[in-house]
């Protein structure tokens, strides 16, 4: 539990962070700071959905950090199969397995991501 507190003082918006700290204090029997934990790592995943649907480079979903990709990808049941070159330079688009979603992929929008890295190396 501590390494995964300081790993997200690091990096506060880790959905898998959050999840692991829920799921931890869950198994201690502390209630409360499970459902804290429970409840960012829940609103986090709800903002993301909120800016899209993944259908098209258009309605891609917006990410902050590579690693929700493939968090999205299994809040919305689907599993990773293949990344692609698919989509454009400020668009990653995920394969992901047959699914009974009829899902064969989804768009994240990165340029968000990408924009603070530009930023830092110029720095």
């Amino acid at each position: 539990i501590k390494i995964a507190e300081l790993k997200l003082k690091e990096l506060p918006f880790d959905i898998r962070t959050l999840n692991i700290l829920a799921f931890s204090y869950l198994q201690k029997d502390d209630n409360l700071r499970s459902a804290q934990y429970k409840f960012k790592k829940e609103m986090l995943v709800k903002a993301i959905l909120s800016t899209g649907n993944g259908k098209s480079e258009q309605s891609a979903y917006h990410v902050i950090d590579p690693n929700h990709e493939r968090d999205i990808l299994s809040e919305l049941g689907l599993k990773f199969a293949a990344s692609t070159n698919q989509a454009n330079a400020l668009c990653d688009y995920l394969v992901v397995h047959p699914n009974e979603k009829n899902i064969r992929g989804i768009y994240f929008d990165v340029s968000r991501l990408l924009k603070v890295r530009i930023e830092r190396q110029r720095n």
